[in-house]
């Protein structure tokens, strides 16, 4: 099962101050995580996570309305992180 520690981020955009990374499932979700300056999150929590979907043209694109949410899951810690990757890569 997927956890955090599979993430890699990206090292951010110079003058966009955030940090991204995403995983990809065979069961066709996957999940987007990013953190930084322009997240609107706290310190204490600073990951926000999205639920994607592959489409049939090959193009993975946020989910919203998939079994987990109908939206952006922000204010996450990566234990958080883990347990939703885990949910999406178990559907």
């Amino acid at each position: 099962m997927a956890t955090f520690d599979d993430l890699i981020f990206d090292k951010g955009i110079e003058g966009i101050l955030h940090h991204g990374a995403s995983i990809y499932f065979p069961n066709g979700y996957g999940a987007s995580v990013v953190f930084g300056e322009l997240i609107n999150v706290f310190n204490d929590n600073p990951f926000e996570l999205a639920v994607l979907k592959l489409e049939s043209d090959g193009v993975w694109v946020i989910c919203y309305d998939s079994p987990l949410t109908d939206d952006v899951i922000d204010n996450l810690t990566p234990d958080q992180v883990t347990e939703l990757l885990q949910k999406i890569e178990a559907l």
